[in-house]
């Protein structure tokens, strides 16, 4: 009725079953019963990913990046080295010898904005070959560590700033597209 939404199956099955649980119930009632059921849990661009948090945050000297840096429409991406103790930054169980699991880490740096991402996005690869996506919100002291490293080692890689980078970007972006004539 009021445009599409997405839902985890998972509440979707829960709902339906709600809503034909009551015998005798007509229609209506029933699907009043499904989207009460159902209000609240819509998945949103913010659910789609569960947050980790652990028992710090991440200190100055644990950030570095290594890898290419890639570049995905107005972000670049970055490899976060995982040096550091991730089970106590991401409230994770990787660092243990009991499993094979391990994270892979990466932060974004956002072009038009001119700004690191707020987020990290952290793959839990488990050693039975699932990946699981989670985010990790870095606080203000993180962000603005993140991005000095970011410009240092972006520096380091291609012999410009962050700035330099994000000024050629604006421009491409400004630049009219070129359309063939017939």
């Amino acid at each position: 009725m009021d445009g599409w939404e997405s839902y985890q199956i998972k509440d979707i099955c829960s709902a339906v079953s709600h809503a034909m649980r009551k015998e005798g119930a007509d229609t209506e009632e029933q699907w009043d019963r499904l989207l009460d059921r159902l209000r609240g849990k819509e998945i949103t661009p913010d659910s789609r990913y569960a947050f980790l948090e652990g028992e710090r945050s991440l200190r100055p000297e644990e950030i570095s990046f290594s890898g290419d840096i890639d570049q995905n429409d107005n972000l670049l991406n970055f490899y976060v080295e995982t040096n550091f103790n991730v089970d106590e930054v991401f409230g994770t169980d990787v660092m243990t010898a009991e499993n094979d699991d391990f994270l892979n880490i990466y932060a974004d740096y956002d072009l038009e904005e001119n700004c690191v991402c707020d987020t990290l996005t952290v793959l839990l690869d488990s050693s039975n070959g699932e990946q699981f996506v989670y985010k990790y919100q870095m606080n203000a002291e993180e962000q603005t560590v993140m991005t000095q490293k970011m410009d240092a080692y972006y520096t380091e890689q291609f012999g410009e700033s962050l700035s330099d980078c994000r000024k050629q970007y604006l421009e491409e972006d400004a630049q009219p597209s070129q359309h063939l004539s017939l």
